[in-house]
Parts: C-alpha cells; sequence; structure tokens
C-alpha cells in the first residue's frame, strides 16, 4: 500500500524515537519517550484531519484550534470516534505522556526505564497500525497482563523521584471518554425515569445536576478499584462539591451530593465522613449494587440490560465496537446467547468457526446474530477480531 503523506511526518519521529530506544543509554532513552509522545500526538491530529476529515463537519474549525492544543482532549475525541481504545489503554497513555512531561519539563536528566519507553513505543505502534492501516517495524502485540504489571512496577520505581502521588497514578483505571458518557446516560435515564430535570454540562464541574422541586442532586460518576488511590480521588471531589454548593445553597433548600462508584473497591466511610465534615447537604455514595437495585427498582427491561452490558465492559468481558457504521458494545455473554439462537443453523460457513461446548458454530454468524447487522454488512477478518478479543478461539477450516 502507498504511503499517506499525512502519515509521513509522525512515522518519521517515531522511527526517531525507536533509534534512541535500540540505542538503549539514559540520554537517548529521555530523548526516545519524547519523541514517541509527539509522534502520538501528531498521528491523532493527522487522523482526524486527514485520515478521517473530520474537521471542518463532525468537529467545528473553532472548536478544533482549541481541541488540538491539548494531548489529552485528542486522546479523547480518538476514544470517542474509534473503538481502537480499552479503558486500561486509556489509562496507560496518560501516564506515559505524564511521565514524558516530567521528562521534558524537570530537566533533571531523570532516568527513564527502558520498559517504559518500549510499551509506550509499542501502544504507539499499533495504534499508527489501526488509524492508518500500515506495518510499523518491531511491532508486537500488547498483553493487557503484562502491561498492567509493567505500571505498577514503573509507580513503584517513580515514587521516590516524583513522589507518592506518582505512585498513585498507576493504581487507577480511568473511565474512557464513551464508557464514561455511556454511564451518564445510564445515570441520567434512571433520574427521569424518577421526574428529575437533568442537566450534562462540562460548566457545572460534577457529571450531572438533576434537579425536582426545591431539591437538586449533583452526581459524580468514578471508578475506584485500588484503596491507594481512593484518598486523592475523593479528596478532589470533596473540594469540587463544596464549591457547589456554594452555588446551589441559594436556589435548592435540599441538596444531596451523590458518588456513584463502578470500581471493585468500596469507599471507607473515613473518607465519605471526610466530605461530609465540610459539606452541609446529605452525602451518598451508591456502589455498583445499589445502582442495579435501583435500575430494577425502574422496572425497565432495557435500561437493565444496558447497566449489565456496561458492567461487562467494566469487568473485561466486553468493549466497544464500529461495525458496519454503528457504534455498538458487543460482550461475551452476547456470543453466547447468540450461540443458543435457533437462527444460527441458518447461517453457513465453510472457513471460520467458534467451539462452544463442543459444538462449532459459524463466526459470522454469530456477531451477525449478536448485534443485529446483516453478515453481509461486514467481512469475516473484522468478525475474527471481535471474538478473539472476547477470547474465543476462531478455528480455520482449509477445503
Amino acid at each position: 500500500m502507498r504511503e499517506k503523506p499525512w502519515v509521513r511526518g509522525p512515522l518519521e519521529l517515531l522511527e526517531h524515537g525507536a533509534e534512541h530506544l535500540r540505542v538503549g543509554g539514559e540520554k537517548d532513552l529521555r530523548f526516545a519517550i519524547i519523541h514517541v509522545d509527539n509522534a502520538l500526538e501528531v498521528a491523532f491530529k493527522v487522523y482526524v484531519e486527514y485520515e478521517k476529515r473530520l474537521v471542518p463537519g463532525i468537529i467545528k474549525k473553532k472548536d478544533w484550534v482549541e481541541i488540538k492544543r491539548s494531548f489529552r482532549r485528542l486522546l479523547d475525541i480518538i476514544s470517542e470516534k474509534t473503538d481502537f481504545i480499552s479503558d486500561e489503554l486509556y489509562s496507560a497513555i496518560i501516564y506515559y505522556h505524564d511521565l514524558r512531561n516530567e521528562v521534558y519539563h524537570r530537566g533533571d536528566g531523570i532516568t527513564v526505564r527502558k520498559e517504559d519507553v518500549d510499551n509506550y513505543f509499542q501502544i504507539t505502534s499499533n495504534l499508527f497500525s489501526k488509524m492508518f492501516r500500515i506495518t510499523v517495524p518491531h511491532r508486537q502485540k500488547i498483553k493487557p497482563e503484562k502491561l498492567s504489571r509493567d505500571l505498577e512496577s514503573s509507580a513503584k520505581f517513580y515514587r521516590p523521584i516524583l513522589g507518592k502521588e506518582w505512585f498513585l497514578k498507576s493504581e487507577q483505571i480511568l473511565l474512557s471518554p464513551v464508557i464514561h458518557r455511556m454511564f451518564e446516560e445510564l445515570v441520567e435515564k434512571l433520574l427521569k425515569n424518577q421526574g428529575y430535570t437533568v442537566k450534562r454540562d462540562f460548566r457545572i464541574g460534577a457529571d450531572i445536576l438533576a434537579y425536582k422541586n426545591n431539591e437538586a442532586i449533583v452526581i459524580e460518576i468514578i471508578r475506584v478499584d485500588s484503596r491507594m488511590m481512593m484518598h486523592h480521588k475523593i479528596f478532589t471531589i470533596g473540594f469540587m462539591f463544596k464549591s457547589l454548593e456554594k452555588s446551589l445553597k441559594d436556589k435548592f433548600s435540599n441538596l444531596v451530593f451523590r458518588i456513584i462508584n463502578f470500581g471493585q473497591e468500596k469507599i471507607p466511610s473515613q473518607l465519605i465522613d471526610e466530605i461530609r465534615s465540610v459539606i452541609d447537604g446529605t452525602v451518598e455514595i451508591v456502589g455498583k449494587e445499589e445502582l442495579r437495585e435501583l435500575v430494577n427498582q425502574c422496572g425497565d427491561p432495557q435500561l437493565l440490560n444496558e447497566f449489565n452490558l456496561l458492567q461487562e465492559v467494566l469487568e473485561g468481558n466486553g468493549f466497544l465496537v464500529t461495525l458496519a457504521g454503528k457504534r455498538l458494545i458487543i460482550t461475551r455473554s452476547m456470543i453466547l446467547k447468540a450461540s443458543k439462537d435457533p437462527k444460527i443453523n441458518k447461517f453457513h460457513s465453510r472457513k471460520y468457526f467458534v467451539e462452544i461446548k463442543g459444538k462449532r458454530y459459524p463466526a459470522k454468524g454469530l456477531v451477525s446474530i449478536a448485534t443485529g447487522i446483516p453478515p453481509s454488512k461486514f467481512i469475516s477478518t473484522e468478525a475474527i477480531r471481535i471474538l478473539e478479543r472476547l477470547g474465543f478461539r476462531v478455528i480455520k477450516e482449509y477445503h
């Protein structure tokens, strides 16, 4: 395939980073992480502007001027418009970008681990391959388990140099913008079902503001999977709640501040007491099970199904995918359900199968039934990629 002209610049930056990585000296590793990060940032820009031509059109020119100045906002746009970046990968990119910033701005010759630069290079190489459909030399498949272990050891290494707050960075899996927005939409539907008027606007400060008569509910949605991360996160939310209380207490006589936590760890009561000690309004904590109960009480089967799908995504058993131009969630349970659907018997494949409980099922048939998208609208390789990412082994038969 002929190289696209807009890919040349970011690819040269990535190759320059790779050269320094191969040399492996202390100074080279500092240069390497800076070049790799720069390559990824430039790649995000050209992907939006030239590869997908989202500007002008999907993104207004005046908005793009602001967006492209921020690495984080560029990352959010790529996360929203593609299915390339999982929550775990999103968090890893933020971690390595922040490490690059420390290297670049401290100016004291900080030591950079080769493993960190190599991980960032592999993340960037894989994204180049997906965004521009090119082959990047020395690219290797990213293994989530290894990446998670490497982030933990990285944070331990940098803690004496960069402080305790740095160690906390590796402990948090961030909700990517798309998944976070889906949770917001689910909570919004639930509140509207209860008769509340709902506002979702970044200028509010919190994720959601809902009100009814003289009552207002301020909601922040988080994902806390580590007890270590908790204190820092809750302190930040408490500060934001206190600021909002000042602006809302004259308008509403009853203020409720609600934290919805989709993480694995429960928030200790002493941390909640810290918020309650500085806020006059009611502070509530809603975990996954409490939210499930609220959804059940709502009596809307579609809402419960949305909740369950999002939970599967958080547990690593599902992800967002773009298939036939549609953006949707697909999960392992959806595939298992499709295998029991009588319609699967109408699909015939000569090549690709998935074996479930000793029985073979056509790969495209499973994906088609699970998503509701006709098999003529997508190709076998797309079905294979989805099934393998969900942990199924695709069998190829030769005739």
